[in-house]
């Protein structure tokens, strides 16, 4: 597995949100390693979950589109 990846983002986007948006990354694939098969979820649907999280708090709160 590589340790490099891409990130779509403005080139002017400040050094700190990149390594912020690497840190979640590097978080989450933990969590979900570590949190299967809780509640009779996989991995899988643990992410779709994490995943309408992420849409509902942008749909509510954020300025964006979702």
């Amino acid at each position: 597995m590589s340790d490099n990846i891409s990130i779509t983002g403005y080139p002017d986007t400040k050094p700190e949100m990149i390594q912020q948006y690497c840190a979640c990354i590097v978080f989450m694939a933990c969590w979900f390693e570590q949190q299967n098969g809780a509640n009779g979820k996989d991995t899988e649907q643990q992410f779709d979950e994490f995943k309408g999280h992420v849409c509902d708090k942008m749909k509510s709160e954020c300025e964006g589109t979702a």
